[in-house]
């Protein structure tokens, strides 16, 4: 008889299913075009930690029970027991399910009207996150869909229901589901912060470069992978002289499996083609070099991946003054 913790369900979370069936990500993928970016390294640390099955068949617009009956059989588990569609009582403590309780609970949630701040309100909301109690929520106004606070909130515990009252006025339900150890991390390398200075002029033009940003680095069945995607982005920024870019690119394209001796190939392919004093002036002088070499440096010392992406985060995130593209406020 199948243990009831490890019974496949409409409550399972998409990273505890694959941790403990491995072979089941080519089942999921089967099922979706969608579930191919279960394949990129940065989506499997974040959203697949807390998203479930339930809602992952909702994203792929399949029926859940077909998905969950599917994985069991895959799985060699029995058929015949409920998948729990939405049944509180069955449901697993944390679990991101929007219950009823949930749900006539959220209008007390703490609101914070990004509307008002000019600057970069991630950070800010993260640590609110933060210290919010399991149980607990946010309620995000803001005049685009904040679709970056999606997987920094995600990763940190949070569920989530997007309000679309206009096109320029979105409200957010962020519901804690579940507590995690230490302080968030400065989410702002893997996210497109430049996108929030276009709200300043014009919150319909910020909300719909959101979308453009979607299509090019969340494309269903996209013919380039995300590691590819970034290690050609990187190359363009600094191409192009945008350091702070090129940092941020780094870091998501190690985030997404990139090697050092990738890196290393890129780099010398960048002394070939920008030459040799401007590598040394300006390439070899910038936060994405000293990200570069910081990888190599806990790469020797044994590091593994996960640890060294959590420390890029933090070092090269919105605070170092050459990746940081808000300046501190008083």
């Amino acid at each position: 008889m199948t243990d009831d913790k490890s019974l496949i369900s409409a409550q399972t979370r998409v990273a505890d299913l694959l941790a403990a069936n491995p072979a089941l990500e080519k089942v999921l993928i089967a099922q979706s075009a969608r579930f191919e970016k279960l394949r990129n390294p940065v989506l499997r640390q974040t959203v697949a930690r807390v998203a479930t099955l339930e809602t992952a068949a909702r994203i792929a617009g399949i029926p859940v029970d077909e998905l969950v009956a599917t994985l069991r059989e895959a799985a060699g588990q029995p058929l015949d027991e409920p998948s729990a569609v939405n049944d509180s009582a069955d449901v697993e403590e944390g679990s991101p399910v929007m219950t009823a309780a949930w749900m006539s609970r959220k209008d007390d949630f703490d609101i914070i009207d990004a509307r008002k701040l000019a600057e970069n309100f991630l950070p800010a909301i993260a640590r609110k996150a933060q210290a919010t109690e399991v149980g607990g929520g946010l309620h995000v106004v803001q005049s685009f869909e904040p679709v970056p606070l999606y997987t920094v909130l995600g990763d940190i515990g949070f569920e989530h229901e997007t309000v679309k009252v206009s096109d320029d006025e979105y409200h957010v339900y962020f519901h804690r589901n579940r507590a995690t150890e230490g302080a968030a991390a400065d989410p702002s390398p893997l996210q497109p912060l430049g996108i929030l200075k276009l709200k300043q002029v014009d919150p319909y033009i910020a909300d719909q470069m959101v979308r453009v940003w979607e299509r090019i680095y969340q494309r269903e069945g996209a013919a380039i992978d995300q590691k590819t995607l970034y290690m050609l982005a990187l190359a363009v920024g600094i191409g192009a002289g945008r350091m702070r870019q090129a940092a941020r690119e780094l870091v998501k394209a190690y985030a997404s499996g990139a090697s050092v001796v990738e890196l290393d190939e890129l780099f010398s392919l960048i002394i070939w083609l920008q030459g040799v004093s401007t590598f040394v002036s300006e390439i070899s002088t910038s936060a994405c070099f000293a990200a570069y070499e910081r990888i190599k440096k806990m790469e020797a010392q044994g590091k593994a991946r996960g640890e060294i992406v959590s420390v890029l985060k933090e070092e090269f995130g919105e605070r170092h003054p050459g990746v940081g593209i808000f300046p501190d406020r008083p």
